[in-house]
């Protein structure tokens, strides 16, 4: 199976979410960015979790410790923050995906 790594963008001003923070933002008891990142964990073909983000402690607080997530700094716009994610990423990974992690929903097949 081959491995492949995740970038979550999570550094955004949320301005579509009237500036509230969308990823520390609560839905049915969880935050958002804790759905992105266990439904990516969920996953045994996902090596590593880079999540882009201005406030790495807040993140870190509520999602559970797992080695393969890891954090860098997000940049001054989405694209900014996935290309900082994607110089983070080992060089032994092949594949990367990128998901927003305001979009917590997903469909497991």
């Amino acid at each position: 199976m081959t491995e492949f790594a995740v970038i979550l963008p999570a550094a955004g001003r949320s301005q579509r979410f009237g500036g509230r923070d969308n990823c520390s933002s609560r839905l049915a008891g969880t935050t958002v960015l804790q759905w992105a990142v266990e439904a990516f964990l969920a996953r045994e073909d996902v090596g590593e979790i880079v999540i882009a983000t201005n406030d790495e402690n807040k993140a870190r607080a509520v999602l559970k410790s797992d080695p393969r997530i890891q954090f860098c700094e997000g940049g001054a716009n989405r694209a900014e923050s996935v290309g900082n994610a994607l110089r983070s990423v080992s060089s032994a990974i092949g594949w990367v995906a990128i998901h927003d992690a305001a979009r917590p929903l997903y469909r497991r097949s």
